[in-house]
């Protein structure tokens, strides 16, 4: 079980000029390796990664999250040398342990815990996934987005 005395990477002291982009840009670049390992073919829980007072899901995971948290933001991302775009799905720290309170939780790391959920629909993530993308700027184009912007 996670508990406020986990001290993960995201809790870390706030430096003078450090602010919340600069700590989310920071834990993308650490946790990449891991999101990439985990979300490709995550089927059955959501992962989620503290920052600070924020818990983060990506992709397959962020779409788990918002069946529980329709109201979750989501963001598009791109890592600078990928072709295909993330979501992003956070949720407080108070709707984390709403969340966790009454599940089982694997964890991973003080900062990644996993909640098993039933088996993914892959018709249902691809038509949320591709909702996200429109409603972020980008028109999703078979394996390519391209930005309505850029166009």
């Amino acid at each position: 079980m996670i508990s406020s005395a986990n001290q993960s990477a995201g809790s870390r002291p706030v430096a003078a000029g450090d602010t919340p982009w600069a700590r989310l840009k920071e834990f993308l670049l650490s946790h990449r390796r891991d999101i990439m390992t985990y979300e490709p073919t995550n089927e059955t829980g959501i992962h989620l990664y503290s920052l600070g007072d924020w818990w983060l899901a990506f992709d397959r995971s962020a779409h788990r999250l918002c069946t529980i948290f329709p109201d979750a933001p989501v963001s598009v991302f791109r890592f600078p040398d990928s072709d295909t775009s993330m979501t992003m799905a956070h949720i407080s720290a108070a709707s984390f342990r709403d969340l966790v309170s009454a599940r089982t939780v694997r964890t991973i790391a003080p900062d990644h815990i996993v909640i098993p959920t039933p088996m993914l629909s892959p018709g249902e993530y691809r038509l949320w996934r591709n909702s996200k993308l429109e409603e972020n700027g980008f028109i999703p184009t078979g394996m390519t987005l391209v930005n309505k912007q850029m166009r």
